[in-house]
């Protein structure tokens, strides 16, 4: 277990990403949790709390698994970390998200949600 208590550059945020074998972002709140993205983009399974803008980011049993905030999340971070990845597939739709190709995955985002 690693946890990162401070800002760090860029790159050492990608390494210890990409080493990870999941992300836990246990957040009491998040706006919209890039954190969980960056993580996603990194190949690396998210588990998180179901708080805030969470679960419009990290979908549940797809890319990632959400926890109520309100029980222990111990029980599932032990079961991600077992199998080196979240409940359903791991991110591969985050591998989407680099630079020039966002604008895209956005539009697709949008027009689903307007069906």
């Amino acid at each position: 277990m690693f946890w990162v208590r401070e800002m760090l550059p860029i790159g050492q945020i990608r390494e210890i990403l990409s080493a990870a074998t999941v992300f836990v972002c246990p957040s009491v709140y998040e706006p919209l949790g890039i954190v969980n993205l960056e993580a996603m983009a990194c190949a690396t399974a998210v588990v998180a709390s179901d708080v805030g803008g969470i679960p419009e980011v990290v979908a549940d049993g797809i890319t990632g698994s959400l926890v109520n905030y309100d029980p222990p999340i111990r029980p599932v971070m032990k079961r991600a970390g077992r199998r080196g990845q979240c409940l359903g597939r791991r991110p591969r739709e985050s591998r989407a998200l680099r630079p020039g190709r966002s604008s895209a995955v956005h539009r697709r985002i949008l027009v689903g949600a307007h069906r």
